[in-house]
Order: structure tokens, then C-alpha cells, then sequence
């Protein structure tokens, strides 16, 4: 059963659904996040709070592992968190290439201004509008 105003369980998206979700994406930005959710499983906020440097090297080559830093990553009770590196799958990897970061903002998913990123209220509402009727 899908979640309802916050209770029951989280639906778990099939290959199919994924690929018609991303279909739907317009821009090479909100595809690439949809693309880190799916292969890295890290949750909404931490996924925008990425930097360009969390994710490419300083030639603008893709890494090898996404550090997600510590401090956006959710924190455990006693208010500790962990860094944390995950490998990119190739299929992600030509997805990180086909990107091109904004080059005058640290963030990956820098919002309008460029001085901070994204909300992710603003993701998850891009992402709502591609899911409708999947």
C-alpha cells in the first residue's frame, strides 16, 4: 500500500515506471536527479545539497564515488551522521557526463540565483509532475 499523508509504505518504482518518469523530465538537470536517487538510494535532501566538487573532479571528469557528505546526510537521534561514498554505476556515469554543472555555483542542483541549491520541495514537485498517471 503507497504511503497516504504520511502513513503505510513507500511505493518501490519498477525499471518500467523509472523509465517512463524519466521520459517525462525535461531538462538534463532534473533527469540527473532522478538519476542519483535511483542509483544511490540517498534521499531528496541530501541529493540537492550535492556540490560540484562531491561529484566531479577538479577537470570536470566524473568520479569514481559520490561523497555525500555528513553533514546533508540524515542524522541518527544522538544527532551523529557519517560521510559516506557510493560507486556510480556506469549507466549513471554517462549520465554525470552528459551533465554540464553550472560553473559559477558550487552546487550540482544550484537554484536561480546560483548562491544556493534547489529546495527539495522544488525536486520533489518536478518529480510529481512526471509521475502523474505512471
Amino acid at each position: 500500500m503507497p504511503k497516504d499523508n504520511r502513513k503505510g509504505k513507500a511505493a518501490v518504482l519498477t525499471d518500467g515506471e523509472y523509465s517512463k518518469i524519466r521520459r517525462q523530465i525535461r531538462t538534463e538537470k532534473y533527469r540527473l536527479l532522478l538519476d542519483l536517487a535511483w542509483f544511490t538510494g540517498e534521499r531528496w535532501g541530501a541529493l540537492v545539497q550535492l556540490k560540484v566538487s562531491d561529484v566531479y573532479d577538479r577537470s570536470g571528469r566524473p568520479k569514481e564515488d559520490i561523497i555525500f557528505p555528513a553533514i546533508i546526510r540524515k542524522h541518527r537521534p544522538d544527532g551523529t551522521a557519517e560521510t559516506t561514498q557510493i560507486p556510480v554505476h556506469q549507466t549513471l556515469f554517462e549520465s554525470l557526463e552528459r551533465y554540464k554543472p553550472q560553473t559559477d555555483s558550487e552546487w550540482l542542483f544550484p537554484s536561480r540565483c546560483g548562491t544556493k541549491p534547489i529546495t527539495w520541495k522544488n525536486a520533489y514537485n518536478i518529480l510529481m509532475r512526471a509521475s502523474r498517471g505512471i
